[in-house]
Order: C-alpha cells, then sequence, then structure tokens
C-alpha cells in the first residue's frame, strides 16, 4: 500500500486528490474544502483502514472506490455513507471532517473502516444485516492491524451487544430502531462466528463465510438479497449456521444468552476491567476471533 512513513507532515490543508493503489485494486480520495488535518494525516488514515480490510477479508473487495471527504462547518469526524456508483461501476464513499477532527481522533475513529467493510458485502433490504456486518468485523479488522486492543475490543463488545436486545419482541427483519439495527446485527454475528468455529473445530469463521460471499460477487454492486448472499456463505464452508440462525434471530425473536457467551469464551467483566479465562470452555475461539 501506500503507506507514508509515520513522522512524515504535510504543510497544505488545502483541498488535494491521492489514490492508494494495490494489486488488484483502486482507493481514489478527493477532499473538498480545507481541511482540519493535513492531507498526509488523511492518507495515514485511509491506509489504516484499508489496512483493517484486508487483513480481515484478504483482499479488498472492489477494483475501484471512490473516496470524498467533505468538509463540515461543525464538529469533529461524521457519519459516513456507502453505496454504488452503477455509472462508473465504482464503490463510493463519503465522509464529513469538522473542525474538531485532530490526528487523535483519526487515529482512534471506526467511521471509514465501518464504511469500507460495506463495500464487501450485498446492500441488500434488511439494514440489521449489512450494519450489523460492518459493526460486528469492523473494530475486528482494527484489532488486527493493532489499531485497538484486546481490552478495548471485548470492552466494547460487552458494553453495546445487550443494546441490540433491549425492548425487542419481534425478530431482526422487523428492526426499527438504530439499536437494534446495529448491535441486533452484530449479536447475530458473533453467534454466527462462534457457531462455525465450534461446528468447524476452529478451522473456519464468519470471515471465511463472507469471503467466500465477496468472491463470488456478493458485494455492494450486486443485488443480491441478504438471503441469497448467507446461503452462498453456507455453501462455502459445507454447514449450515448462517441460514438457520437467520430463521431463529431474523424471522423468529430468539433472545442470544449475552452473560453465556461472555463466560464461555472467557470473557470477564469487573467493574471498567474487562480480563480473560483462557481455561474457559472457548476461550480458543475468542482467540481465533482476534486473530490469533
Amino acid at each position: 500500500m501506500d503507506r507514508m512513513s509515520a513522522g512524515a507532515v504535510a504543510k497544505d490543508n488545502a483541498p488535494a486528490q491521492f489514490e492508494i493503489k494495490l494489486a488488484k485494486a483502486s482507493i481514489k480520495v478527493r477532499t473538498e474544502g480545507t481541511l482540519p488535518v493535513s492531507t498526509e494525516v488523511l492518507k495515514k488514515y485511509v491506509n489504516d483502514a484499508v489496512a483493517a480490510v484486508l487483513k480481515y477479508y484478504g483482499q479488498f473487495p472492489l477494483r475501484e472506490t471512490v473516496i470524498t471527504v467533505r468538509t463540515k462547518e461543525h464538529g469533529g469526524i461524521g457519519y459516513g455513507h456507502t453505496n454504488y456508483d452503477d455509472e462508473n461501476n465504482c464503490g463510493v464513499i463519503y465522509l464529513g471532517l469538522g473542525p474538531e477532527t485532530t490526528e487523535a481522533k483519526l487515529d482512534k475513529s471506526w467511521m471509514l473502516t465501518h464504511e469500507m467493510m460495506h463495500l464487501a458485502f450485498p446492500n441488500s433490504s434488511q439494514d440489521w444485516l449489512a450494519e450489523g456486518i460492518a459493526t460486528y468485523i469492523e473494530p475486528i479488522g482494527r484489532l488486527r492491524i493493532g489499531k485497538l486492543t484486546q481490552e478495548e475490543f471485548w470492552r466494547d463488545m460487552v458494553d453495546n451487544c445487550p443494546k441490540g436486545q433491549e425492548g425487542v419482541h419481534k425478530g431482526l427483519n422487523e428492526a426499527d430502531s438504530i439499536h437494534r439495527i446495529y448491535w441486533g446485527g452484530a449479536i447475530y454475528c458473533l453467534k454466527a462466528d462462534i457457531d462455525i468455529r465450534q461446528q468447524t473445530k476452529n478451522r473456519y469463521g464468519l470471515e471465511d463465510a463472507l469471503r467466500a460471499v465477496a468472491n463470488q460477487g456478493g458485494n455492494i454492486g450486486s443485488d443480491w438479497t441478504g438471503d441469497q448472499a448467507l446461503s452462498i456463505g453456507d455453501k462455502a464452508l459445507k454447514i449450515h449456521v448462517l441460514e438457520n440462525l437467520y430463521d431463529r434471530l431474523a424471522v423468529k425473536d430468539e433472545t442470544v444468552d449475552l452473560k453465556a457467551i461472555w463466560q464461555d469464551l472467557g470473557v470477564k467483566e469487573d467493574g471498567s476491567t474487562i480480563t480473560f479465562d483462557d481455561t474457559a470452555p472457548l476461550a480458543a475461539v475468542r482467540k481465533a476471533i482476534e486473530g490469533h
């Protein structure tokens, strides 16, 4: 990748364009307005997001992606948006940066990695599935490239996954709240990851199913349904985890016992501290999810 040295500092924050070239992909970045950080800082942020996607998927999901970074009048790092440009056959990502954006905040930001993860899965009508996948795998990608610690990753999961089941009395296909869509979807992915690893004796994980979907053309530019993508993922691993779990959590309204999951994985919460029990029944699964 086009990674700059850690000490590089740009003198010009004016609108700029640059390109990151990979073996089979191109990521073009253009900025609108005066940036709150240097171009070199922005390049590092983009490169880190690309690295996290590569670490999870093995390759970048699209041959061409255009990222537009727009200057906001207020605030810091704004929400992103990802889609596909059929006319130009490329992925498109929009990201806003306000005046409160700093190099330190970008270094901790998950936003662009989350948006890039969307490129690798169909933009189906089931928002909870696309958003849940991006919500779950984004921090795994950043963990694996050293942008998150093990403790930070599991702290985030323990704190936020319960939000995906608050006040829920219907399946994920009827999800209509932000927490249910994002974190209910993330619970589906966590449970799928664990079930796949248990059934395959840790030979495969959710990433292998998602890689198969992307490799067979099920990216944001495809017109696949969520059901179709999950079927491809199951067939690639010769199991039926994704489809069965879809029926249980999306069509029906099964509640996942998160406390039991944390206990089995060996993730222990003690106030504000997260510790790990490597003698737990699924400690090896936890380590595989982390990338060890």
